[in-house]
């Protein structure tokens, strides 16, 4: 108790630099899996982002952003009319 009153508004920045950097680092798991392709852990960590650190806002915009990007993705792979003629 007594560092939290001497010392409360630095634990405070301390805890939002923390999760500022665990959103990164889950935002950038999702891109390691987007670029290998695997469409549903990219998703994964992109929704793992935007529900957990709902305060970082520029992670969980571009976990948004990367969201649409794979469902446009997805969209676009099941309509026939954009398949490659063989």
């Amino acid at each position: 108790p007594e560092l939290v009153r001497s010392r409360g508004e630095l634990l405070d920045e301390q805890t939002k630099v923390v999760r500022y950097q665990q959103a990164e680092k889950d935002y950038s798991t999702g891109e390691t899996y987007r670029r290998m392709g695997k469409h549903g852990s990219a998703w994964f960590y992109y929704d793992l982002v935007i529900r957990r650190y709902p305060d970082q806002k520029t992670w969980t915009e571009k976990a948004k952003a990367r969201m649409e990007e794979i469902q446009t993705e997805l969209e676009r792979s099941k309509d026939p009319s954009t398949a490659e003629s063989t």
